[in-house]
């Protein structure tokens, strides 16, 4: 396990941008991602309420990063990945917890795949085990369908997940809906 790590927002001219989009695109399917270029957009905008976060190993190589987007009294975490060769080492657990406890009292918001649905295997309840031990708790009986990032990409089914169980998911999703996706 990685004990020397660091979290740290990645900024224009960040020289580890092209990893970070490597990650990103082999991360998450088509329709469950932006185009890197709008990813990169929205983390250069200071107006903007998407922050970029990259963790780096003790090496000081990029392993991964983590897309939150900071909402008034909500956070909202879009996009979390860790480098493919460091899956399973325990860096993502130590980034998730340390982004948790800075984030606190604010509850933060994820979206998971469904655990149990077939269209995406057994991953989708290890996922969701990972959230709960950090904290999540899981709104399995708030229907939840994250928008199409772009025309010609499909709406996906999906789960909403809090660190907090006071949330209202139907408050969180209207939020998501409204800045992340751009919808009504």
């Amino acid at each position: 396990m990685d004990n020397k790590f660091r979290i740290e927002e990645s900024l224009r001219g960040d020289s580890d941008r092209p990893k970070l989009e490597e990650i990103y695109m082999t991360s998450f399917p088509a329709d469950e991602r932006r185009e890197w270029a709008l990813v990169e957009r929205l983390a250069d905008d200071p107006s903007s309420p998407m922050t970029m976060l990259k963790f780096t190993d003790g090496g000081g190589r990029a392993a991964g990063l983590l897309t939150i987007w900071r909402f008034d009294g909500l956070s909202y975490i879009e996009h979390f990945a860790v480098d493919s060769s460091r899956r399973g080492s325990g860096l993502g657990s130590k980034v998730l917890s340390r982004v948790v406890k800075a984030e606190m009292p604010v509850p933060i918001v994820i979206e998971v795949e469904p655990p149990g649905d077939p269209a995406y295997g057994p991953m989708a309840a290890r996922r969701v085990d990972f959230y709960r031990r950090h904290g999540f708790t899981a709104f399995e009986d708030f229907d939840y369908v994250q928008p199409p990032y772009a025309p010609g990409l499909k709406e996906v089914v999906l789960m909403l997940m809090a660190t907090r169980d006071d949330v209202d998911p139907g408050r969180a999703a209207s939020l998501i809906h409204r800045h992340v996706y751009n919808k009504k």
